[in-house]
């Protein structure tokens, strides 16, 4: 190496050490306050998510013949001896056979399990997992690997998700590489590109499309203004040298070109179509990259709901799955590790805080932010009561922030000292901008650009509170001190999280007089920006006591002119987060109308244009009361079943060969169909099936006037009650759900019941009977038909991994369809009949020895029938004619069932 190449390593080295310093290091007086040491890198505190795509295996002889990615809606590769299938042109290949090698390992050699898979927990009836055959859904590909898989990729996550932060980790550990050895020991896991030499180039979006070099909305954006933005932040921080160099490696392609926080290029509301017109522009900035530099990778992140309406060409999309106990136990341990001395404390102190996450919202403690924070909290006092709810858990994190501002400069000086005014001036000044960042009554396009905020938004807020301030030193101490607001670019300025500038808008909007008046104009002009302020600010009108306001928000948004979707998902959140149930207006007139009108509102909810929001809609209407007739009890308090009439007199059960070929050529997974074929008709007498699975009010009922009395169980059942039934736990809370944990007893038991107080025969369906309903008499794989459409069903490839209310997919006053709801994944079906016997009997198509498969009083090892899937079972395996089967004791998350009436 000449003089001249080692100075330009040495000025690239430089560089790279100030931009690590930058984007991998925690400094004490931002999120962390708390830290012992006045800095820690973010490395140390990393903790590794899951992905949302996972992994199928077939295995014969002791090795991985088939290896399958899947994102639980198709494949993405498949890798065979003799190469690799995929739709994608954009896989590495050298890190699939790495991968699928150091996996078989794993399996096979009692090797250590690879970096990057997570196994996911194998089924309680199941075969061996390793023994030869295909196995399915065996592990999770961690988010840092599956981004390694890709060319081209947009990484979604939800606020709070860890998105930027597996960005800037992703970035530092080819930045590693630059620097010295020492350091990439650190990145070694993450480190699992081919690729060695490839320099990373982070940049935030928005502060891209708020420089003066991005083009103006009715200009076409391309790689030249990239570049030119690029350039001129390289040389304030280094030289041209360095430019040059990079320039260079861009050119080569290798370079990794990571844009975060594709959602926040927020534009002003005054200009016509401005946010169509600004995503055009970052399409056709990215488009001109991928032509101009095609070897480079491109990494993009953003919040699921600022993706809708994109599109990016040849762009895969990957999701980070929401935290599960072991992972924010990581996170816990990853933050204590700052303030403890040993591990004896680090365990004690983790388990106590994992038990608080308990009496976290889901939703809340599925995020790493919410995770973080409450630990930094736990941390700073660990003998107060620990807010449970988003709105306190954001008001003590940001006091926590503050706390960096009130700590003593170099010239003994606090913010407060400098403005001459106490702590809540200086949070409402905080407040205000927050809310200026969002919307400006009288700013400009840039400055309306969010979350990065112009210094005269600040300068303007300053000079109220204290006129004779010297600016540059206020502004200096902010820079400096960087705690809840810190600035991250010349004469910009911006909040450490965008909840915070939501929660702060929030509280500023509470201050306001009539605020109830401006929520509804503040969502119709900018329905992105506003719904999460909007959501905040009732959460922290419910931390207050102030439930009477939220209804009186509610009614104001329902009365509005709206577009239906937008004002349901708000009003569906504001119920969900804020608890409000039935019970609370029954004796409201007012609020009665209020629900009546959400109710209509929700009834008539058009979710073909949104069908994400039949989660939060269905279950906020479980919150208000469910009046579906079918879902809960008449006015007697008995269950109340709608049923649907079954009258086909030659259906069809099974397989044939041409229903075999369309599943094969479904791409969804093979199978082996020996239980299901041949296929065949049958010949049944007319019987009605209830539309919906008995919800949790209808078994609620059973519980407490038939679940004890011996004459509704079978012999083996009443063995199985008072040996486990007792102890049973059942949610009480959840009406309008399935009832699930279900053994096939409790349900016999239930329909013994049920005859006896209604006087008719109720029972459960055969498999036979349930089959022929599920295919409304049809030759079909599903109820609609042979298309395989996940779009309303709650199968794994919906993505919703939870139970969902019954009927969530059509919220009908009173089914009109003609065949019962939710025969297709949510839960699976007992059905009266014997599928197999342990160690004995496979009963295959066609049928026969009716008379031992109907048998009720056969004991545990007479395996009886489960039919359609579950919430996390393939749509594959949710289909009509698969065969499933359990143990009749069994208790489980998946397992419920629905009544027939013979007529």
């Amino acid at each position: 190496m000449n003089e001249k190449e080692s100075k330009l390593r040495n000025k690239v080295k430089q560089y790279y050490v100030k931009l690590y310093d930058n984007l991998g290091v925690i400094k004490r007086n931002n999120l962390y306050p708390n830290l012992n040491a006045s800095s820690m890198e973010l490395i140390n505190l990393f903790v590794s998510l899951r992905s949302n795509l996972q992994i199928d295996v077939e295995i014969e002889d002791d090795k991985i013949i088939n290896f399958i990615v899947n994102d639980t809606s198709s494949m993405i590769f498949e890798l065979k001896e003799e190469g690799i299938c995929s739709e994608y042109n954009i896989l590495y290949n050298d890190f699939i056979y790495d991968i699928k090698s150091k996996f078989e390992d794993f399996l096979f050699k009692n090797c250590e399990l690879p970096y990057g898979l997570r196994l996911i927990k194998r089924p309680i009836i199941a075969s061996t997992l390793w023994s030869e055959g295909i196995k399915k859904r065996v592990a999770n590909l961690e988010v840092i690997a599956a981004l390694h898989l890709f060319k081209r990729v947009v990484l979604l996550g939800s606020p709070g998700s860890g998105k930027s932060t597996i960005a800037k980790i992703l970035a530092c550990s080819k930045i590693s590489n630059v620097i010295d050895a020492t350091l990439s020991i650190k990145y070694e896991n993450i480190n699992t590109w081919t690729e060695r030499d490839v320099v990373p180039i982070y940049t935030e979006v928005k502060e891209l499309v708020s420089s003066d070099l991005f083009p103006q909305l009715d200009e076409r954006a391309s790689y030249n203004h990239f570049l030119k933005h690029l350039e001129r932040k390289i040389t304030m921080e280094s030289d041209s040298d360095v430019w040059n160099y990079i320039k260079e490696k861009i050119q080569e392609g290798k370079s990794i070109l990571i844009f975060d926080g594709l959602d926040e290029i927020m534009v002003s509301d005054k200009i016509e179509d401005a946010l169509e017109k600004r995503r055009d522009q970052i399409i056709s900035l990215i488009n001109s990259l991928n032509r101009t530099f095609p070897d480079c990778r491109i990494i993009v992140t953003s919040r699921p709901a600022g993706y809708s309406g994109w599109s990016l060409e040849g762009f895969a999309v990957l999701r980070i799955l929401p935290l599960n106990s072991s992972e924010s136990l990581n996170i816990i341990k990853s933050i204590l590790m700052l303030n403890v001395e040993n591990n004896k404390e680090l365990d004690s102190k983790s388990n106590l805080l994992l038990d608080h996450l308990d009496r976290i919202p889901t939703s809340l403690r599925q995020q790493p932010l919410f995770v973080v924070l409450l630990s930094l909290l736990f941390i700073k006092d660990q003998r107060s009561k620990l807010p449970t709810g988003r709105a306190a858990l954001l008001e003590h994190s940001i006091n926590l922030l503050m706390q960096n501002w009130s700590l003593k400069n170099e010239n003994n000086k606090t913010i407060e000292d400098i403005l001459n005014c106490g702590k809540d001036k200086v949070l409402l000044l905080l407040q205000i901008i927050a809310y200026k960042s969002l919307y400006h009554e009288e700013g400009d396009e840039q400055e309306s650009e969010n979350i990065l905020i112009n210094r005269n938004i600040i300068l303007d807020e300053l000079y109220e509170i204290a006129p004779n301030i010297v600016s540059h030193k206020i502004l200096s101490f902010i820079s400096e001190r960087t705690g809840i607001l810190s600035s991250p670019a010349q004469r910009k300025y911006r909040f450490a999280h965008r909840l915070f500038a939501e929660f702060l808008a929030a509280s500023y909007l509470l201050t306001r007089d009539n605020y109830e008046n401006q929520i509804t104009s503040l969502l119709k002009t900018s329905f992105q920006t506003w719904k999460e302020v909007i959501i905040l600010l009732c959460d922290i009108l419910n931390k207050n006591g102030k439930k009477r306001e939220i209804w009186s928000i509610i009614e104001d948004l329902c009365l509005s002119d709206m577009e239906t979707n937008d004002k349901n998902l708000v009003i569906s959140k504001i119920i969900i987060d804020q608890g409000l149930k039935v019970n609370e207006i029954s004796d409201k007139p007012s609020l009665k109308t209020i629900v009546k009108e959400v109710k209509n509102s929700f009834y008539n909810h058009n979710r073909e244009k949104k069908s994400s929001q039949v989660l939060d809609i269905s279950k906020a209407l479980m919150n208000i009361g469910d009046n579906r007739f079918g879902v809960g009890l008449d006015e007697n308090g008995i269950p109340e079943f709608a049923w649907c009439n079954i009258n086909y007199k030659n259906g069809f059960v099974g397989l044939d060969e041409e229903l075999v070929e369309i599943i094969k050529k479904s791409k969804s997974e093979e199978w082996n169909f020996d239980r299901e074929i041949p296929g065949y008709e049958v010949d049944l007498f007319p019987f009605q099936m209830s539309y919906y699975p008995v919800t949790c009010k209808q078994f609620n009922v059973f519980l407490n006037k038939g679940y004890t009395i011996d004459k509704y169980w079978t012999k083996e059942g009443i063995n199985w009650r008072d040996n486990f039934g007792s102890t049973r736990f059942f949610t009480y809370d959840k009406d309008s759900y399935p009832q699930n944990k279900i053994s096939w007893y409790e349900a016999i038991a239930f329909c013994n019941w049920f005859s006896d107080i209604s006087e008719e025969t109720i029972r459960l369906p055969t498999e036979i009977e349930w089959e022929v309903a599920a295919r409304s008499g049809k030759k079909t794989i599903f109820p609609w038909g042979n298309d395989f459409n996940f779009d309303n069903v709650n199968t794994l490839e919906r993505g919703f991994h939870e139970l969902l209310p019954v009927g969530a997919f059509s919220l009908e006053l009173k089914p009109k369809q003609k065949y019962p709801f939710d025969m297709v994944g949510n839960l699976w079906e007992w059905c009266s009949s014997v599928v197999e016997i342990i160690d004995g009997d496979l009963f295959k198509y066609p049928l026969d020895k009716i008379a031992i498969r109907e048998n009720l009083e056969l004991g545990n090892k007479y395996m009886r029938s489960t039919r359609g899937g579950y919430y996390n079972a393939s749509l594959l395996r949710s289909r009509s004619s698969y065969r499933g089967r359990d143990i009749p004791s069994i208790q489980v998350e998946r397992q419920g069932f629905r009544v027939v009436k013979s007529i």
